[in-house]
């Protein structure tokens, strides 16, 4: 890979990113993509299917949702939210195989929650993880969580929390003695 490739992933990716694992995702999901239409293993009547599996070929290989955000901003030319909602109907789509990888980021995202005030904060960035983490609260006959009005920190009774937790398949976490 050239050092001008190399300085554009990290422009586009940032720079506290690593690179190395990234071109290393990427090429192992262009590879993948490739050796499953040269074997007939995936055929796509259009276009739409085709970017579907581009992007879980993408998560597949490893990058979190949030690369993945930017990789399919960049690569389809799309903006944010297209790219968002092109990655929900790739992980719908592709749920079973993408399973371990899209809910560990919300297992990460509810095991780094911080208990203040009497809630938990948890930081729920826009995309599928709040998306399906706000859906499973609001199933549970339990007080909604509330935006703490800082970014994408959002407040959750303990109750809810831990029954949220429950749902992801996650352990209780015993609330800090304060």
């Amino acid at each position: 890979m050239s050092d001008d490739d190399r300085v554009r992933l990290s422009t586009l990716f940032g720079s506290t990113g690593d690179i190395d694992r990234l071109i290393g995702a990427l090429a192992q999901a262009g590879t993948a993509e490739l050796l499953a239409q040269a074997t007939g293993r995936a055929v796509f009547s259009s276009m739409a299917d085709l970017r579907l599996y581009r992007i879980y070929c993408l998560l597949a290989a490893g990058l979190t949702l949030k690369e993945a955000e930017t990789a399919v901003h960049t690569l389809f030319k799309v903006p944010p939210g297209s790219a968002r909602r092109l990655i929900e109907n790739a992980i719908a789509r592709y749920d079973v195989a993408l399973h371990d990888g899209v809910y560990g980021r919300i297992a990460e995202l509810l095991d780094s929650a911080v208990w203040k005030e009497e809630r938990w904060e948890v930081e729920l960035p826009a995309g599928f993880a709040r998306d399906s983490v706000l859906e499973e609260a609001g199933r549970i006959e339990l007080a909604d969580p509330e935006r703490a009005g800082r970014g994408t920190i959002w407040r959750f009774p303990n109750e809810t929390y831990q029954a949220v937790r429950g749902v992801f398949g996650l352990k209780s976490r015993p609330k800090p003695k304060t």
